[in-house]
């Protein structure tokens, strides 16, 4: 099996965002018969460094994020035999200022 047929996820979508955390959501693996985990990959935008984690099914709450700082996230299904799929494209949000903001 290739990554091309396993399939890509589409970009998560930002529903909310706080000082310090971002909410975002996203539509199943193509082939949900066949996925047995997700992932979101998410670091500061203009830094090589990124972070990983386990997802949950269609939405995530990824917390202790930096206030008044553009993120970019990316999600992808790891399927039957190990084989992770392509990271979705990326979505973009800034967290608030600070806690009142």
């Amino acid at each position: 099996m290739f990554l091309a047929d396993i399939g890509q996820i589409r970009a998560p979508l930002i529903t909310s965002a706080t000082h310090s955390s971002v909410k975002l959501i996203f539509e199943p693996a193509p082939d949900k018969s066949r996925k047995i985990e997700y992932r979101m990959t998410y670091g500061k935008v203009g830094e090589n460094a990124s972070r990983t984690m386990k997802a949950n099914i269609s939405s995530q709450t990824v917390a202790g994020l930096d206030a008044d700082t553009v993120y970019e996230f990316r999600v992808a299904a790891k399927y039957e035999g190990g084989k992770w799929g392509l990271d979705s494209d990326p979505a973009r949000a800034r967290t608030k200022e600070s806690a009142d903001g």
